[in-house]
């Protein structure tokens, strides 16, 4: 397991960044706040698109970090998912930003392979 100077400097600042300014803005809600934060996040619909898009996006960039080919592989899938559910729950709403989901999800997976 070899770890990438540039992969790593790269996924600090692209997870560590967004991690520390949501982990403040949590801590400075009051507790209504929270509460609705945390049910809104356990909902079948977050998790299947925010939720694995963003465990499929980390999993990704740890694999590349790492230079572990099957955690890579495994968000790679959440991101297949995630995009796939977003794009069905899109759909019937606005089908040309259902599209251009697929287009950047796609590219996301092209860029991590």
């Amino acid at each position: 397991m070899d770890i990438n100077t540039d992969a790593l400097v790269s996924f600090i600042i692209l997870w560590g960044t967004p991690s520390v300014m949501c982990t403040v803005a949590y801590l400075k809600m009051s507790k209504d706040e929270k509460r609705d934060v945390i049910e809104d996040f356990t909902t079948r619909r977050f998790i299947l698109t925010i939720g694995f898009l963003t465990i499929g996006g980390f999993l990704a960039s740890l694999g590349n970090l790492l230079s572990v080919n099957a955690i890579k592989f495994v968000g790679l899938a959440l991101l297949i998912i995630s995009g796939i559910t977003s794009v069905v729950t899109m759909w019937r709403d606005k089908k040309a930003k259902s599209l251009l989901i697929v287009m950047l999800i796609g590219v996301a997976i092209y860029v991590w392979i």
